[in-house]
């Protein structure tokens, strides 16, 4: 069976402290957690859990602290009531909650970088320090808390030298390495030395090609120390390694003005704040929502205008289905931000999502003025075409986005195989099976692409041998993938081999009972095989469930019909001989 394409329009950029009370912590009711019978709070107590269990943070953040205000002592409560405050944004009523929390019990180590951070954004230092010594008592070896201490010590001392030092003789954990030398280069290039900084960034660049912040900073760097040449090939490697970018818009814009880039601030706020959106990617590549959302509240607490954390914040908000909370952050980033256009595609993606599919695709139209070739913006057009089931322009798309590479690598498979499915599905199968080959060419070990083009050919009985070697390479990677089960069962039927075929299509009808192509293949076996009532069976069930395929339809609407009429034929010679 053909493993439908899903959609692909996540583009987005890749980006252990979990907050405050452990997740090992219930959060079923537990009478005992509470003063007394109140009816109130165990209300506001479940409607809480219902909403964290449901993604509604906005709803928990709330709920617990109404919870919390009917039993103001539970530490329970307290602490999913700073948890949800902080991670919603409201940083006040969480310094609030940080406060009682230090006063009731040995806080955890983000309840107290809060209020580090907080007492260094109203120039506290002393107090900053202060809270900063009591977090690194449970965590003395976190890098953030490190550099947070760092950064404090310059804003205090002002003594850059001494913190590079420091930071030289942390040893890290080795996936933290790109992430230390970038600080490393910010502190080197506040002492002012052009040659040197540019040394440090090169040294973290080589560390992680693949760092925005690194990439864009060097590059910034070259052109600034008029090395343009330089500058361009870095931007070039970036849009290499990143294909679809989108982060490049407002860089090409820029020189085509002929303008150079901003000079770096390194305010106190701005340093910390970049530890904490630092930080906050860290949690979401480790998939910790939450934590990374905390973060980069924080982060923008320190620097409302941080150039990247809006855009982070909402791609979390948008994967957690909040979708209007995502659209106002998306909304928020600034038309001079690099996260600007990426923005736009998101918020067009969500009005995409909610119905509003032509406003959605008018606003990509829109984008597409200034750069007619933009791959990201034509690849979200593209996808959305695919899953309006407007091929023909899916494969305009796809092709305008596959027509501006030079040198394909294994980023583009996938590329070429949506292309691909968008032509299998216009029945244009020689196109489809180009693409699809230059996919495996980039990709040879993709389990969805060798089972839809090994399914193709079986289906229109071409190339048998090798669709049914495609389709089992596949299972062998997805042994429990009904799909491809399917697929493979229905390649050794083309071939004829109805036995054997019947053992993987009972399997995949076993694996999915509510497939209608599934069920119709199994109906077919059956009848091959002489078992008619359980292949009008099968057929009936597959029509009752719907096949999506007209063909498909009306091909087993026929096949039953005729067994219908062979059975009645049957009956009736059979009562006449009786």
């Amino acid at each position: 069976m053909r493993t439908w394409l899903k959609p692909l329009f996540l583009f987005l950029l890749s980006i252990s402290i979990v907050g405050c009370a452990n997740s090992t912590q219930s959060t079923h009711l537990n009478t005992n957690e509470f003063n007394g019978d109140d009816a109130l709070l165990t209300s506001n107590y479940l409607q809480a859990i219902l909403a964290e269990d449901t993604n509604d943070t906005t709803k928990a953040s709330a709920t617990y602290l109404e919870a919390l205000k009917e039993d103001p002592n539970n530490l329970f409560l307290l602490d999913r009531a700073f948890k949800y405050q902080l991670a919603s944004g409201n940083i006040k009523t969480a310094v609030k909650l940080a406060k009682r929390f230090e006063k009731m019990n040995e806080p955890h180590p983000i309840v107290l970088l809060l209020l580090a951070v907080d007492a260094a954004n109203d120039n506290d230092m002393q107090g900053a320090k202060n809270y900063l010594k009591k977090a690194k008592k449970d965590a003395p070896k976190l890098l953030q808390f490190e550099l947070v201490n760092i950064y404090l010590n310059i804003q205090d001392k002002k003594d850059v030298w001494h913190g590079i030092k420091k930071l030289q003789n942390y040893d890290e954990h080795p996936s933290l390495s790109a992430y230390k030398l970038f600080h490393l280069a910010r502190l080197q290039e506040m002492l002012g030395d052009k040659e040197k900084t540019i040394e440090a960034y090169e040294k973290a660049y080589l560390s992680d090609p693949t760092s925005v912040f690194v990439t864009f900073r060097l590059a910034a760097l070259y052109e600034l120390n008029n090395q343009q040449e330089k500058a361009l090939e870095t931007y070039k490697n970036f849009e290499a390694i990143n294909p679809e970018t989108l982060l490049l818009h407002h860089v090409k814009k820029r020189i085509s003005l002929d303008k150079k880039p901003a000079l770096e601030n390194f305010s106190m706020r701005q340093n910390l704040a970049n530890v904490m959106f630092g930080f906050g990617t860290l949690m979401a590549s480790q998939r910790i929502p939450i934590a990374s959302r905390q973060m980069m509240r924080l982060a923008l607490h320190l620097e409302p205008d941080h150039p990247y954390a809006p855009f982070y914040l909402a791609v979390l908000e948008e994967q957690a289905g909040r979708f209007e909370i995502a659209t106002d952050l998306y909304e928020s980033v600034d038309s001079t931000s690099p996260t600007w256009l990426g923005s736009q595609v998101r918020i067009a993606e969500i009005l995409f999502h909610n119905g509003q599919k032509t406003l959605a695709k008018n606003m990509l139209q829109n984008l597409l003025k200034d750069d007619h070739e933009q791959p990201g913006i034509n690849r979200a057009l593209a996808e959305m075409y695919y899953r309006e089931q407007d091929f023909d322009r899916a494969v305009r798309y796809f092709s305008r986005v596959l027509n501006n590479i030079e040198k394909p690598n294994p980023r583009h498979a996938r590329l070429f195989f949506a292309r691909g499915a968008a032509n299998e599905r216009l029945k244009k199968f020689d196109d489809a099976a180009d693409d699809m080959l230059k996919s495996l060419s980039l990709n040879p070990n993709d389990p969805t692409v060798l089972n839809y083009l090994g399914y193709m050919w079986a289906n229109n009985d071409e190339n048998l041998e090798q669709a049914f070697m495609l389709i089992g390479k596949a299972l062998i990677m997805r042994p429990d993938d009904g799909s491809i089960t399917d697929s493979l069962g229905w390649a050794l039927f083309k071939m004829g081999k109805f036995e054997k075929a019947l053992v993987y299509l009972e399997r995949a009808a076993e694996m999915l009972p509510e497939d209608s192509v599934v069920n119709a293949h199994l109906g077919d076996v059956y009848a091959e095989l002489g078992r008619e009532e359980e292949a009008r069976k099968q057929w009936q069930r597959a029509l009752d469930i719907g096949l999506e395929d007209k063909a498909d339809q009306e091909r087993v609407e026929a096949a039953l019909a005729g067994a219908r009429k062979t059975s009645e034929k049957k009956f009736i010679k059979h009562s006449e001989s009786n």
